[in-house]
C-alpha cells in the first residue's frame, strides 16, 4: 500500500487563489464558493488532488496536471474522486489498483489523504 497525507495553509491558499486556481475546474471552483467556508473547502481540496497525485506517481501513473483530478461526492456522501482525460482513466483502470481517498479542514489547514493498493 502506498500513502500520501498533504496539508495546505489556508492563509497562503487565499493568499495565492489566484494562482491557486489554475488546479480546479471551474465546475469545482464554483460548486465549492458556495459552500459556507469555501476557501477551506477548495484548500483540502488541493491537498487531496496532491496526495492522489503523489500515490498515483509512486504507483506508475503520472498525472499532467492537478486539475485532471476532480474532486467529487462519492454516494455516501465522503470525497472520492474522477479523472478527466480518458488516456488516464484507462490506465488506471487497467492497473487494478484501488485508491482510497479522505479529506478535512479547520480554519487554519486544509489535508488530503489518499492510499493506493
Amino acid at each position: 500500500m502506498i500513502l500520501a497525507v498533504e496539508e495546505v495553509l489556508i492563509s497562503a491558499f487565499k493568499k495565492d487563489f489566484r494562482l491557486n486556481k489554475k488546479h480546479f475546474t471551474p465546475g469545482e471552483i464554483k460548486e465549492n464558493l458556495k459552500r459556507a467556508k469555501p476557501f477551506e473547502a477548495l484548500a483540502a481540496r488541493l491537498a487531496l488532488k496532491q496526495a492522489i497525485a503523489k500515490v498515483f506517481l509512486k504507483a506508475g501513473i503520472p498525472l499532467e496536471a492537478l486539475c485532471d483530478i476532480r474532486i467529487t461526492k462519492s454516494e455516501k456522501g465522503g470525497p472520492a474522486f474522477t479523472l478527466r482525460k480518458k488516456m488516464l482513466h484507462s490506465v488506471y483502470k487497467k492497473s487494478q489498483l484501488h485508491c482510497y481517498v479522505s479529506l478535512a479542514h479547520t480554519h487554519e489547514r486544509g489535508v488530503g489523504i489518499a492510499a493506493i493498493q
